[in-house]
């Protein structure tokens, strides 16, 4: 009995159809875009949520808003103790219930209800991956107005002032040490220098070259937890590159601390119920789309002066006027209780930025009183058409 010889032009047309499908895969995994890259070739806005944790505890988050015509960005900071409804849990906790670790779904979309604006990406850095990073970029420059030399439970930092480099450790202890009479404001500031340093250190030339190369690439690519494709993590890394981290818009959520029953440790309940969140990632979204001349809130000076009786008008307008990014430096009592209107007063003859402040709280009565006295650019005198947010 003869033995059947394989057809060699068989073999041969399943070789080819293995090369070609092979090619055909290896072009795909080469050339194929992903979302993130999509946006940076379609010039749309790149919102990233930049999730901060220590193991398995959500510790904060930040917003990274980013527009690639402009090349501006702003961050928005996100505390874990921020009290929220979770209709996720069926109760009211603070959002940072919904962080475990290696699934952050639930928060992200909770995120995203809390601002009103579209987060796709995250990145998740735990403090032990946060060292790792800042060792891998060989530090990262912060200022430090005073040296710091405090212990907090497990936490020692031991920091001196000036503009300084710090390494893995020190950056942790720059990020975790607490004092007795620190306000929230400072704390959060901290957090949102840390990465405004750690941007703006993958943005420089040499730091783009190191993570071009295949092996600090892939440790750094390793170090993060996130949703963003690899070709998507390289896209952004360039876009890093072209950021202009100096001129970073810093906000946050600005609200009351207080207990609640059945939640351990205080809480943080945003003003106006979360409406002023919104309204601040707003203005945040069209102060980095402009194309015009940067004209920044925070170099407006504001004294704020309640010219009601309600007591506490002007200390909330403060907070409302700081959640903004101006820079109140003073408020109390007018002259008198009987202002039945709320004028604004430009101190420096630059009537365009007290429109700007009387903006915020859609105020009309603009007018210009020079006073050579005064330590502010503007001040706001609250009369009684003032509801606590807006100009009736």
């Amino acid at each position: 009995m003869r033995t059947r010889r394989p057809d060699k032009s068989a073999l041969i047309l399943a070789l080819i159809v293995v090369v070609v499908a092979a090619a055909v895969v290896y072009g795909f995994l080469q050339f194929r875009t992903d979302a993130l890259t999509e946006l940076v070739a379609r010039g749309e806005p790149i919102n990233v949520l930049f999730i901060v944790a220590r193991a398995d505890a959500l510790d904060h988050m930040q917003v990274l808003l980013y527009e690639p015509n402009t090349k501006r960005g702003g961050l928005f900071h996100i505390p874990g103790n921020l009290g929220l409804q979770l209709a996720e849990l069926g109760r009211f906790d603070r959002i940072s219930v919904l962080y475990t670790a290696g699934e952050v779904e639930a928060l992200r979309k909770k995120t995203e209800q809390v601002i009103k604006a579209p987060i796709p990406f995250h990145v998740v850095m735990t403090h032990d991956r946060i060292v790792d990073i800042v060792d891998l970029l060989g530090g990262i420059e912060i200022f430090i107005s005073n040296p710091v030399e405090t212990e907090s439970g497990s936490v020692r930092a031991l920091l001196p002032s000036g503009s300084v480099t710090l390494d893995g450790d020190k950056t942790l202890q720059y990020l975790g040490y607490e004092e007795p009479l620190e306000e929230e404001m400072e704390r959060v500031g901290r957090r949102q220098k840390f990465l405004q340093a750690l941007l703006k250190r993958l943005g420089q030339p040499a730091i783009q070259e190191l993570l071009a190369t295949p092996a600090a690439n892939a440790l750094f690519k390793g170090f993060l937890q996130t949703n963003i494709s690899p070709r998507g993590v390289d896209s952004l890394v360039r876009e890093i590159g072209r950021l202009d981290p100096d001129h970073l818009v810093f906000q946050r959520v600005m609200g009351s601390m207080r207990q609640v029953e059945g939640v351990a440790g205080e809480v943080l309940l945003p003003h106006y119920e979360g409406a002023l969140v919104r309204e601040t990632i707003t203005q945040m979204s069209q102060a980095i789309s402009s194309s015009a001349e940067r004209s920044e809130p925070l170099s407006v000076t504001v004294e704020i002066l309640n010219g009601t009786s309600l007591d506490g008008l002007a200390r909330r307008t403060k907070a409302l006027y700081e959640s903004f990014g101006f820079d109140v430096v003073s408020f109390g009592n007018a002259d008198n209780d009987k202002y039945v209107n709320t004028v604004v007063l430009d101190r420096r003859g630059n009537p365009e930025a007290a429109r700007r402040v009387a903006e915020i709280i859609h105020g009309e009565r603009v007018h210009t009183q020079a006073s050579a006295s005064s330590d502010a650019d503007v001040t706001v005198i609250l009369g009684r058409d003032f509801d606590g947010r807006y100009v009736k």
